[in-house]
């Protein structure tokens, strides 16, 4: 620049990293829908969750007759995770089987090129990170349910008499449960929405 002022004078150079280079423009963009992704991932995981519990009130008796022949806790709450686990890897293999569809989809509909979208594929690191989540949703949605019906009191879904007894704590908890999950539903189903949108 100053030995060739002329043409070179109002030249400078700056350093950026290359990741920031490539994908600095679609950085908040792509921050928007893995926003979204998490927006449906928690509005999953309290649909579940909230089923788990419901279905829970459901077999007070079944824990109350397992406690009353010799059921530990501890085997209560195995029995309840490994029932959240089993749901826990059956949807990520269906996350993963729509997530490796997606990826095409999404390069043939994004509006704009996105950048290194061809060479975006559901690798190794994508499926640790999925059976990650997976792990801590299934203790997540597993472990309230079951230290709700390890620590519940046997005694009294024993004491109902009558073939279809249900208690009416049982039902205005379902109602509780149902109301609150619905109410979840919304706002997290409309915060996935507004995110999506801004992408």
């Amino acid at each position: 620049g100053r030995e060739f002022a002329a043409t070179n004078g109002d030249w400078s150079a700056r350093a950026v990293p290359l990741a920031h280079e490539v994908a600095g423009f679609f950085r908040p963009a792509l921050f928007a829908l893995f926003g979204a992704a998490g927006f449906l991932l928690l509005l999953t995981c309290t649909n579940v969750a909230g089923l788990l519990l419901a279905r829970g009130t459901v077999r007070t008796r079944e824990v109350a007759v397992r406690s009353a022949i010799g059921a530990g806790r501890s085997r209560l709450v195995q029995q309840f995770l490994t029932e959240s686990a089993i749901l826990a890897v059956l949807g990520t293999a269906a996350g993963v089987a729509i997530a490796a569809a997606g990826v095409s989809l999404l390069a043939a509909v994004a509006p704009i090129e996105l950048p290194r979208m061809a060479a975006a594929t559901v690798d190794h690191r994508v499926l640790l990170f999925a059976a990650f989540v997976a792990g801590v949703t299934a203790v997540a949605c597993g472990i309230i349910p079951a230290l709700l019906m390890a620590r519940a009191d046997i005694q009294a879904p024993l004491k109902e008499s009558g073939r279809g007894a249900d208690g009416g704590s049982a039902r205005r908890i379902r109602s509780v449960l149902v109301a609150g999950e619905i109410g979840l539903a919304v706002t997290l189903l409309i915060g996935a929405a507004l995110v999506a949108r801004g992408f």
